[in-house]
């Protein structure tokens, strides 16, 4: 069981190398998706890593995501020492898993597709774009006309990083009941 543990452990961090952020929900099951390890076996493996301070999980304070049960959105993210770790173990992951686990990260970047441009008009501002794609069909699509091109750019330099907190907002703000 401890070996069993020992590799998960490692699956668990090669995972938060390629998709940081991930929800423990999802970090799960994605390690499950490899067909190695039971949800028991992973879910000990997390706790541990958590415990050992190679992973952390953390909640942000000004959250907007939540879970089915109204709880703030946790996050996963590889420490420098489990980084450190999986540098120095990697190795022993076995290449058809490696190979795996770089396809579930393709997988989940070429799933979303989040896209933000800037153009100068002829009026003088800046017509920005911020896109976001899921499988090819547009989900949110914002044009803003902006007067300065400092702005234009620091939106769309801001937009990767925030889209899907700004979608996610922008879906349960306007579908509340006033």
């Amino acid at each position: 069981m401890e070996a069993n543990t020992n590799e998960a452990k490692l699956i668990l961090l090669a995972i938060l190398k390629e998709l940081p952020g991930l929800s423990p929900a999802e970090l799960q099951s994605l390690a499950q998706d490899t067909l190695f390890f039971d949800y028991f076996t992973i879910a000990e493996a997390l706790s541990t890593l958590s415990e050992q301070k190679l992973v952390s999980i953390l909640e942000a304070k000004n959250e907007l995501r939540r879970d089915a049960s109204g709880r703030v959105r946790q996050s996963c993210y590889l420490t420098a020492a489990g980084e450190a770790v999986l540098d120095q173990l990697s190795g022993q992951i076995s290449l058809p898993v490696r190979k795996q686990i770089k396809a579930l990260s393709k997988e989940s970047k070429a799933a979303s597709e989040v896209n933000a441009f800037y153009q100068m008009n002829g009026h003088g501002s800046y017509d920005t774009y911020l896109e976001i794609k899921d499988q090819g069909q547009t989900l949110l699509s914002i044009h803003i006309d902006l007067p300065e091109e400092a702005r234009a750019r620091k939106f769309c330099d801001h937009w990767p990083n925030r889209a899907a907190d700004i979608y996610r907002f922008l879906l349960a703000d306007l579908s509340r009941d006033e």
